[in-house]
């Protein structure tokens, strides 16, 4: 009788080491899945911040041609005068 407990314990502890070993394998696959995410999340954040860049010094390349423009059409419109 002793045996046959023992054995049902074991066969239920075994099938419970089994569902334990799956449901790690599903959180090491969701864990992999979140890793990709973050990666994506943060090379798509570096391609967004050289944007700013290249904007942040098309734009003060566009001030400072304004600024030129407007000097020298001041210059032209004080030679008229």
């Amino acid at each position: 009788m002793l045996v046959y407990v023992l054995l049902g314990a074991y066969l239920h502890s075994r099938q419970r080491l089994a569902d334990l070993e799956t449901e790690l394998m599903g959180v090491y696959q969701e864990e992999a899945e979140v890793q990709t995410q973050l990666a994506q999340a943060l090379s798509g954040t570096a391609v967004l911040q050289q944007e700013i860049v290249a904007l942040t010094a098309e734009r003060d390349a566009l001030v400072r041609l304004e600024r030129d423009l407007d000097h020298v059409l001041r210059q032209r419109t004080a030679r008229r005068d």
